[in-house]
């Protein structure tokens, strides 16, 4: 990203920014297990356009998803709620038999995509 300032004749600055990449987005997944059996994910995303805030809630999409072994994939929950700054989901994970969870991000009206991984509950290493 560039700033560049330049004065006008009436004594005011003007800023001028531009950016490298017109999106940047970073995208990290934490699950939590409660006692009840049920699993909390929450999936938080930060973007920006052309340098600048991106709001996630209006134009990004969350998809949680569960990884076997194999390298197959299981969509657990195709649309994840926004609330508080980050895509959510609970759900019952004592049926799901792969504890190695994705949370995949996507700009709407784009192919920019990201994705997070939880390692935490895998028994195998997942390569990024």
């Amino acid at each position: 990203t560039v700033v560049s300032t330049q004065s006008t004749g009436d004594g005011e600055q003007l800023a001028v920014r531009c950016a490298d990449e017109r999106f940047d987005m970073g995208t990290t997944l934490t699950v939590r297990n409660k006692r009840s059996g049920r699993t909390r994910f929450l999936c938080e995303v930060e973007a920006t356009k052309y340098g600048q805030e991106f709001d996630v809630k209006e134009n990004i999409n969350a998809v949680l998803m569960s990884r076997s072994q194999n390298g197959t994939y299981s969509i657990l929950d195709p649309d994840m709620t926004h609330k508080r700054k980050k895509f959510r989901a609970k759900l019952r994970t004592d049926a799901i038999p792969d504890e190695c969870y994705v949370c995949l991000t996507a700009i709407s009206d784009t192919m920019v995509f990201g994705a997070a991984t939880n390692d935490e509950y895998c028994p195998y290493e997942i390569n990024h």
